[in-house]
């Protein structure tokens, strides 16, 4: 006679093997990763705003026709999802997103000096502070730390 199976343990989800192991204390983030964040965030929903009010413009008489206004907004829609990307990306940590995030501010510091040289100057100076702040910021030694492990999100 064969011994009898040993009854089975019931199965555990991973909400309960998960209790059981205690939460790893997660560091803050520091503040100069959620200034950048924020800095990044607006600027995608203002180039956003801007693709919108040109597709109420596409009627409207300019040096552009029709199709190349067409051209514009795809444009501006790709480059405010790419901007809000990098944010989103850059808040939980990823270490790519320090070069994007110089590649957009720079790319926001050239177009306030042809604001600032066009007779915008206003304009200019708006674009050119935040570019300005979040270049500083990205270089922080704290951003920095924040950035340098080993490319793991955190939560």
């Amino acid at each position: 006679m064969s011994p009898s199976p040993k009854p089975r343990k019931p199965a555990r989800d991973n909400a309960s093997a998960s209790a059981a192991v205690p939460a790893q204390a997660v560091a803050p983030r520091p503040w100069p990763v959620i200034v950048t964040t924020l800095i990044m965030g607006l600027e995608a929903v203002l180039v956003l705003w801007g693709a919108l009010s040109l597709v109420f413009t596409l009627s409207a008489p300019g040096p552009l026709n029709v199709g190349g206004r067409l051209f514009l907004v795809a444009l501006m829609v790709g480059a405010a999802a790419f901007a809000s990307s990098v944010a989103a990306k850059h808040f939980v940590g990823r270490a790519w997103t320090r070069a994007a995030v110089v590649v957009w501010q720079l790319f926001q510091v050239i177009l306030s000096g042809q604001f600032l040289g066009g007779g915008a100057p206003v304009l200019g100076v708006v674009c050119l502070v935040p570019a300005a702040v979040a270049l500083v910021l990205v270089f922080s030694p704290a951003t920095r730390r924040f950035l340098e492990a080993d490319d793991q999100p955190r939560r």
